[in-house]
């Protein structure tokens, strides 16, 4: 997270993030909640990740990144599932 918020660009994408998923909480995948709640530094990873590695700068396409992509918390889920 001090990473982040060192980071203009990445900062103002975190933030704009967080306001989305306040905004359409109700209709989240139950898991990524959990992910949201229970373990907000995996959040912090998949939007660094979604920003540095895959080039994600627009607030649709990092929710589609996170929500739906195959780097995003679904496999966080799957993941943790498997483990």
């Amino acid at each position: 997270s001090l990473f982040i918020d060192s980071q203009q660009e990445l900062s103002a994408l975190k933030y704009d993030f967080d306001e989305r998923v306040r905004r359409t909480w109700g209709s989240l995948d139950d898991n990524v909640k959990l992910i949201l709640e229970e373990r907000p530094a995996i959040q912090d990873y998949v939007v660094a990740a979604a920003y540095l590695v895959h080039g994600v700068r627009d607030i649709s396409a990092l929710m589609n990144f996170v929500l739906r992509g195959k780097n995003g918390f679904n496999a966080v889920a799957d993941y943790a599932a498997v483990s």
